[in-house]
Order: structure tokens, then C-alpha cells, then sequence
């Protein structure tokens, strides 16, 4: 799906200057592009991002969402990705569209990134590595023999840098992630490359 992938980034590049980095810049929640997670592995991804009227319109956009939708959709046989909303937020200046996504697979699958959410165990079983750096709120780092007692519990390993809210509570990080309560990271400032979120359930 290279195609689809292609045109996506135009579609949030070039048409609305998209940014996914933009959540770590101290907006409140609702003023962030966000990845919400659920307990099924579901994501709400809400994009939020300065919309220039005098290039595009508002109904040019949700029409092009629509259409580089219904094409991922068409290539996967069945409905796996949904835009449920494109509206002007009130200052006239800003854009905010949702997008619904039956998996993180879709999500990374349309963005062209890498998403997972799973257990630890299965993560370690798809090669993925699990870093040795992970820390809590109290800047402890979780140890290998810590690891074993998560095995059966969720991580979230991913590359992209929007808030990411998630199903459970986080309790190890990578460096660099600020939490905002116990279920939002904000991942703009984190150290490495693929961040790692390690869930209390």
C-alpha cells in the first residue's frame, strides 16, 4: 500500500502543514494531536493542527480524508479505518479531525509507523526489545527481574510523537516522556527513537 501511504502524507503535509511532533509544546489535551489507545487495541487518533483557508477549505479536506480512507479500506476488503469528524475549532485558525481505526496495525499500517500494543511476552516473541531504560515517576529504572513480573501485562512501542493516552495506567517510560496523570504521555521529548510504554495491566 505504498500509494496510500504516499498519499497520506500529502494529505496531512502538504494540505494542513501536519505536524504529529506538536503535543510535547504544553497545549492542554484538547488543544494536542492525540493516539488513544482502548483495552481492545481500537485507536482514536485527533489530529489538531493550524488550518490556512486561504489554500484549502474545510470541505476540500474532509473530502480528500475521506477519499484516502475509503482507498486503505478498499485495499483491506472491509471497512478498517473511519473519519468521524472535520470541523474549524472556534478561533477560525484551527482544524480538528478524528480518525477511528479498528487496530494499531491500521494506525501504523495508514501513517507508515510503528504501533504496538500488546503484551510484553508476545512483544518480546515478534523480536521487538524490550530497552533496559525504562524508568518510573520516581526516576527508578525497572530492572530485568522487574521485567518477568510484566510479562503478561500491556507495552505500547511505537516511533510516533503525539500523546498517547492509554487503556491503563503507565507505570515505566522511556526517558524523556512526560506523563499528564496517570494514563497520558507526552512523547515529543523522549531520548530514543522507539518509545516504549510498559501498562499496569
Amino acid at each position: 500500500m505504498q500509494s496510500i501511504y504516499l498519499k497520506k502524507y500529502y494529505f496531512l503535509g502538504a494540505l494542513i502543514v501536519m505536524a504529529f511532533m506538536l503535543a510535547g509544546c504544553g497545549k492542554e489535551k484538547s488543544l494536542a494531536t492525540s493516539v488513544e489507545i482502548d483495552k481492545n487495541g481500537a485507536v482514536t487518533n485527533t489530529i489538531i493542527e493550524e488550518f490556512d483557508q486561504s489554500l484549502y477549505n474545510l470541505d476540500e479536506l474532509s473530502e480528500l480524508a475521506s477519499s484516502e480512507v475509503s482507498a486503505y479500506n478498499s485495499e483491506c476488503l472491509s471497512e478498517r479505518i473511519a473519519v468521524e469528524s472535520v470541523e474549524m475549532l472556534k478561533d477560525e485558525k484551527t482544524v480538528k479531525m478524528v480518525l477511528k481505526f479498528n487496530s494499531t496495525n491500521d494506525y501504523a499500517s495508514f501513517n507508515d509507523t510503528a504501533l504496538y500494543f500488546g503484551t510484553v511476552q508476545d512483544a518480546i516473541d515478534r523480536g521487538y526489545e524490550i530497552s533496559t531504560e525504562l524508568m518510573n515517576p520516581e526516576g527508578q529504572v525497572l530492572s530485568s527481574e522487574g521485567l518477568s513480573d510484566y510479562l503478561s501485562r500491556s507495552i505500547i512501542i511505537t516511533e510516533d510523537r503525539s500523546v498517547f493516552i492509554t487503556p491503563y495506567k503507565i507505570d515505566y517510560y522511556t526517558n524523556g516522556v512526560k506523563l499528564n496523570g496517570k494514563k497520558e504521555a507526552i512523547t515529543s521529548d523522549a531520548t530514543s527513537e522507539v518509545i516504549q510504554l510498559l501498562l499496569s495491566k
